[in-house]
């Protein structure tokens, strides 16, 4: 899943979103052209977002 946001407010609710319901690490990230995506994890191992800038990343919470 990959989402692009025009509204950086919108953005950052996805990623806590997805930290906290769904339990995973998540990148807020922006190209050079600055748009704004949320992306999971595993997307970001992938080479195809790894010149793109990390603003923030939201720590999976590891429930016991």
């Amino acid at each position: 899943m990959s989402t692009r946001f025009t509204d950086v407010e919108a953005a950052l609710e996805e990623g806590h979103f997805l930290q906290n319901d769904f339990n995973q690490t998540v990148y807020l990230i922006s190209n050079n052209n600055k748009e704004l995506y949320v992306i999971t994890e595993d997307q970001h191992d992938s080479y195809d977002w790894k010149t793109h800038k990390i603003l923030e990343i939201f720590q999976a919470t590891r429930r016991v």
